[in-house]
């Protein structure tokens, strides 16, 4: 794994975000005044499969990286961005309606998503992304409940053999490897965090 690989939740001084809506009811006030907002279409986002027709000056209040590049390039009515274009209308979604919907999405979406406002800043984005952490903390506490309720010495079949071989194998530390679990697990609690987002298929769990 690289270093880049890796975000530093930080800087300490973001509040976390309260959980975003995925979506805007059509009625949604915030839903009404983004379509008045986006009625006349004067700037085009060339991502990596396709335009996205906007509005340049909304962007240019609301997400850093596209103000930078107008302030460099004030007669530009047409700018690239190197990401898919559904992350880059989520991000847009973001800035302009504060809408999130990748939370369950599949790990290559979600990285690539937090890689896009990482490198162009949406406002509010280090506070997105302490949710996000937050939230796939979430994730990691349940999968290791559901494996302790389901891979123990009261387990049957395969399970059951799994526990056994797992409670009977060793690390060069620290006892055996449920041990270490356990140990890795409790320790993640005061740990300052960094987020990287993979899939390990366990049943099912997503970690």
């Amino acid at each position: 794994m690289k270093g880049d690989d890796f975000v530093d939740v930080q800087p300490w001084y973001t509040s976390r975000l309260n959980a975003p809506p995925a979506y805007l009811d059509s009625n949604d006030y915030r839903q009404k005044m983004f379509e008045n907002a986006t009625t006349n279409l004067d700037f085009t986002l060339e991502t990596l499969d396709g335009t996205i027709e906007t509005v340049r000056y909304l962007l240019y209040l609301t997400v850093d990286g596209i103000r930078t590049f107008v302030n460099e390039h004030p007669d530009a009515y047409r700018m690239k961005i190197d990401y898919r274009r559904d992350t880059v209308e989520e991000m847009i979604n973001f800035a302009l309606k504060g809408t999130f919907g990748l939370i369950e999405a599949p790990s290559a979406a979600l990285n690539d998503y937090i890689a896009c406002i990482r490198l162009y800043r949406p406002h509010g984005f280090w506070q997105l992304i302490r949710y996000i952490a937050s939230k796939l903390s979430e994730h990691v506490t349940q999968f290791e409940l559901s494996f302790r309720r389901d891979y123990n010495a009261d387990s049957t079949g395969e399970r059951l053999e799994i526990y056994k071989e797992l409670k009977h194998s060793t690390t060069a530390t620290e006892g055996n490897v449920l041990q270490k679990m356990q140990s890795i697990h409790y320790s993640s609690r005061n740990i300052r965090r960094i987020l990287r987002y993979s899939e390990t298929a366990l049943d099912g769990c997503v970690f």
